[in-house]
């Protein structure tokens, strides 16, 4: 109809076709309509099952009656699609639910996707956020900082610990373990069974790998004297008893010897038992050779002797070193003493 116009309007399921001359026709794919009348205007409507529409920007086949729940916004969202936009869902299969679904997409789905953290094991940055659980929740769940920082307010000391059972708390007490109880005990030193480090007392039998010797003059300390001397035949004061340096006992001794270059032996040690009194004495000139016991180089005839010897003037027992022989020059003389008893 070269010299008619025509205006289609279409519904979902109708089509009016109006034409200003004195007939017209349409033509869809399923029927044919044709309007006729003695005014200038005629117009036809037809209900139809199916429609199809042709658009300068892109083509869509779909049941218009498959499509009728599709909310507004999807459908504006669908109308804006470009003809290569439109190619990508080409024989895809979707429900209208499905295509709802695309209401308010602004990006690419993907991109949004990694803006997401996964279900395993994710990683947050920033300060993330989650709900404080109830006290004493024992669970999977989440605990809060907030729900952390109560926990530890509620037990602040070990009375409220549930494994301890502290009571009338004194110095220097220690916590043991009760398997009866299975709790922890406080308990002193003598109910644990175990001494303290400041003068223990001990029961029984002591056994132990080794002790190694303190300096002093306390049972099983070593007392060191380094005294130089040029010893002769007549017994000289080693100075090493002076003003009471050794309390009354008796002790192993050490003498360390190596006078070769005054005139003596070669290097060698004496042993003795020796036994000194640390208090004052009234006695005068009272003295007692120590018996020693030579080990080591060659004494080329030389000897060493010991002896102790009270003096009232004093007031303390003296130990005094002589020698067969007059050495040439002074040697150093090392003395060592372990008390016992």
């Amino acid at each position: 109809m070269a010299n008619d116009s025509i205006t289609i309007n279409q519904s979902v399921n109708s089509v009016t076709a109006t034409s200003q001359s004195s007939s017209a026709s349409v033509t869809d794919t399923e029927n044919t309509v044709t309007a006729s009348g003695t005014s200038p205007t005629a117009s036809a409507t037809q209900t139809i099952s199916t429609a199809s529409a042709t658009s300068s920007r892109f083509a869509l086949g779909a049941s218009l009656s498959s499509l009728s729940d599709m909310n507004v916004n999807t459908a504006d969202a669908l109308a804006l699609l470009s003809a290569a936009e439109v190619q990508l869902l080409d024989g895809a299969t979707v429900t209208t639910t499905q295509l709802n679904f695309l209401s308010g997409v602004s990006s690419s789905l993907q991109d949004q996707l990694n803006l997401k953290a996964p279900l395993a094991s994710p990683t947050f940055t920033g300060n993330p956020i989650a709900p404080t659980q109830s006290a004493g929740n024992n669970s999977t769940r989440i605990a809060t900082t907030a729900y952390v920082d109560n926990a530890v307010s509620l037990e602040n000391t070990i009375e409220e610990l549930d494994d301890t059972s502290i009571t009338s708390v004194a110095n220097n007490e220690l916590l043991q373990y009760s398997s009866s109880s299975s709790k922890w005990v406080n308990r002193t030193f003598a109910e644990a069974g175990v001494a303290p480090v400041a003068t223990p007392t001990f029961t029984g039998q002591i056994t132990h790998s080794g002790v190694i010797l303190t300096a002093g003059t306390s049972i099983d300390q070593v007392k060191t004297s380094v005294v130089s001397m040029t010893v002769t035949p007549t017994f000289q004061d080693t100075n090493i008893t002076q003003s009471g340096a050794m309390p009354t006992g008796t002790y192993v001794m050490l003498l360390h010897v190596n006078d070769a270059a005054g005139g003596g032996s070669a290097e060698a040690y004496y042993s003795a038992i020796i036994n000194i009194y640390g208090g004052t004495t009234s006695a005068d000139d009272f003295s007692s050779e120590v018996d020693l016991h030579r080990s080591g180089g060659s004494d080329n005839g030389k000897m060493i002797f010991i002896r102790t010897r009270s003096e009232a003037d004093t007031n303390n027992v003296r130990i005094e070193m002589a020698a067969n022989f007059t050495a040439s020059s002074a040697s150093n003389y090392t003395f060592k003493f372990r008390r016992l008893i």
